[in-house]
């Protein structure tokens, strides 16, 4: 057989095996929008120098803005339960940030400082006074990062199940740059996203991480976070790519320490964190008080929303 047959088999084959990825990636990102959950015309866009950033606004009184974990399946669906109660009391803010949900999701590389300089810009530009933050995870490092930089802009802060700060401080390693590289592929980058972001994979991680209660009905929640991690032609796995580089990570634990600011940590006592991580905060920081949810695991605001509230209303009143 000669080179140049086999050259010409070899370039049928890529061929086939491209259009195939392909057809996959368009089916699974129709399938995975159709019932168009998170609708856009039922909110706002705020024009962030990256690109148009969702939220919506419900309530009167003391603002409160309600930030969402950052992970590429999330939302401020994350919020549904407690933000329609908040806002009887207070104004409430919603915002599905860069990359996330209905907003932009632009191919660029994400990072805690853009995340900072987005919520430092929102304050100012759309709340346009002091306010209360109530953060997610991964979403603590802009938080605590922004509230640093303009202390006068944030009052109050609580934090659910805050990332470990350990994990962090780590540094990208040497792989970082090729799973960033490989994520990114137009076809088959999408096609290995895909592959990571069924709706069994989403499923199984409410399951594992998410819920205390692994007989929970929250089929209709992961469907939202199923069209998230799909919606605008999966253009979150650019977001995907850059937590998995380590791009997100930030060493907040000066920031921590010298914030003065009251704070709360609310953790899910089901959650495998939680027996170390608050405390790791407590211990930065004298402010800080941990306060524990029993039969409630990563996110507590969705699955005992009714102790969240609880929680917030002895607190902050």
């Amino acid at each position: 057989m000669s080179k140049n047959h086999t050259f010409r088999k070899i370039v049928v084959a890529t061929a086939l095996i491209g259009t195939a990825m392909y057809i996959a990636n368009e089916y699974i990102m129709k399938i995975a929008t159709s019932k168009d959950l998170l609708k856009k015309d039922n909110g706002e866009y705020y024009s962030f120098k990256y690109g148009k950033v969702f939220y919506k606004v419900s309530g009167e009184g003391k603002p409160i803005l309600l930030i969402h974990d950052i992970n590429e399946s999330s939302s401020s669906m994350e919020w549904c339960h407690l933000e329609k109660e908040l806002s009887r009391t207070n104004k409430v803010y919603t915002i599905d940030l860069l990359g996330c949900g209905r907003s932009d999701k632009p191919k660029l590389n994400y990072n805690s400082f853009l995340y900072v300089q987005l919520i430092n810009d929102f304050i100012r530009d759309v709340i346009g006074e002091p306010t209360d933050i109530i953060s997610t995870g991964k979403s603590v490092s802009p938080v605590i990062m922004s509230t640093k930089l303009r202390e006068e802009a944030v009052d109050r802060i609580i934090l659910i199940n805050p990332a470990d700060l350990v994990e962090l401080g780590d540094i990208p390693d040497r792989f970082a740059k090729l799973k960033k590289s490989v994520i990114t592929c137009p076809i088959i980058g999408t096609f290995i996203y895909h592959m990571l972001h069924t709706s069994d994979s989403i499923f199984n991680t409410f399951i594992n991480d998410y819920y205390s209660d692994s007989n929970a009905d929250f089929s209709e929640v992961c469907d939202y976070y199923y069209e998230s991690a799909h919606k605008d032609k999966s253009g979150s796995k650019y977001l995907y790519a850059s937590i998995q580089s380590g791009s997100l990570n930030m060493n907040i634990n000066h920031g921590l320490k010298v914030l003065d600011k009251d704070i709360i940590i609310i953790s899910g006592e089901d959650y495998y964190e939680s027996d170390y991580v608050p405390e790791e905060y407590a211990e930065l920081n004298e402010n800080i008080e941990c306060i524990s949810i029993m039969n409630a695991s990563y996110l507590p605001q969705l699955e005992t929303p009714e102790k969240v509230l609880d929680i917030i209303n002895e607190y902050w009143k």
